[in-house]
């Protein structure tokens, strides 16, 4: 690829990366053209094509194209991690967090000293509902990085343990935030963070999830209310600790 089609390349993904970044949908228009661009992306470097392509899909919610183009460059790819990353992003954003974990473990099997799909597999072992696997993850990550220390990850490794000092493990985790982002993918949005905060008073540990999501503020009552309803006619959570999980606009 010449250096000016790599420039093109970034600044297409950039664009693309901006469609999740404000809070204004892009026009028809402008996905058409991006998507005419990723195209021609296509025919000098199919892998990253393709990773466009799916990102361009995860934009406008279409979850079976989304897939399809994220798994072409996952197959048409030869020693490169990046394809299983930009997958499981995407599979993040669309709710669909506990395929975005199971993905970053695949690509881990062919990629195992990857800092960043390690990286990326603590961030989803959390928004999974999966706090028991981040400190082996955050270990295999000093292994291969002694030498950094991102506060991120600092902090997701501070958040695992208060997950388990709160007896809250991935039995409960788990299924909890699965409600949470099974209600995102049916409402057709997109989870652009979530954010875990503690309450720490004595002995006693309450966490708290913030999940931000592209709806307006009376959808996101609605989602509330239908969220709250949900956790309290499950009995599978009647008798156990379990945490606080509330959507907010963007």
């Amino acid at each position: 690829m010449t250096a000016q089609a790599q420039t093109k390349t970034h600044q297409l993904f950039d664009n693309i990366s901006d469609l999740f970044s404000g809070n204004n949908k892009p026009n028809q228009m402008a996905l058409a053209r991006m998507k005419r661009e990723a195209e021609s992306v296509c025919k000098v470097n199919d892998v990253e094509g393709q990773i466009l392509l799916g990102m361009i899909a995860c934009s406008e919610v279409n979850v079976k194209s989304c897939k399809k183009h994220h798994e072409l460059a996952i197959s048409r790819s030869i020693d490169d991690d990046t394809p299983y990353l930009n997958y499981a992003k995407s599979l993040d954003l669309l709710g669909l967090s506990n395929e975005a974990f199971q993905k970053i473990k695949n690509g881990l099997s062919a990629y195992p000293h990857s800092p960043d799909l390690i990286s990326f597999a603590i961030h989803t072992a959390i928004d999974s509902g999966h706090p028991d696997d981040v400190d082996d993850y955050c270990d295999a990550l000093n292994k291969i990085t002694p030498d950094k220390n991102d506060p991120e990850i600092i902090d997701l490794k501070r958040l695992a343990n208060k997950f388990s000092k709160s007896g809250i493990t991935n039995d409960i985790a788990s299924p909890l935030m699965k409600l949470a982002n099974d209600l995102i993918f049916n409402n057709r949005l997109h989870s652009f963070s979530k954010t875990f905060f503690t309450d720490e008073v004595e002995s006693n540990i309450d966490i708290y999830c913030w999940i931000e999501i592209d709806a307006n503020p009376a959808k996101v009552v609605e989602m509330n209310m239908e969220l709250c309803e949900q956790i309290a006619n499950d009995p599978y959570f009647c008798d156990k600790n379990t945490f606080s999980i509330a959507y907010r606009s963007r």
